[in-house]
């Protein structure tokens, strides 16, 4: 299946729970909107800096991330995170 970028979504949040499979590899995380909507994301890709202790800092600290995903199967899918930032 070919995914461009018209059918990514970018939403921001607070990470609530994720899943480890390493301690750098993550399976799963949980992204809840201000607005109390919650995202499911499938992982299955190496995160770069966004390892399990660092999303666990964003939890602690109650900082927020972007993230961008999209949808194959009926499941979402992680496309990219970073940290939230004003512009």
């Amino acid at each position: 299946m070919d995914i461009n970028d018209a059918s990514f979504v970018e939403v921001s949040g607070l990470v609530i729970d994720f899943e480890a499979r390493s301690l750098t590899k993550i399976d799963h995380l949980t992204l809840e909107t201000a607005a109390g909507q919650s995202y499911k994301l499938n992982v299955g890709k190496n995160l770069g800096k966004f390892t399990p202790s660092h999303i666990r800092q964003h939890m602690v600290h109650g900082e927020l991330v972007v993230i961008s995903y999209f949808r194959r199967d009926g499941e979402n899918w992680l496309k990219n995170i970073r940290d939230f930032t004003l512009r």
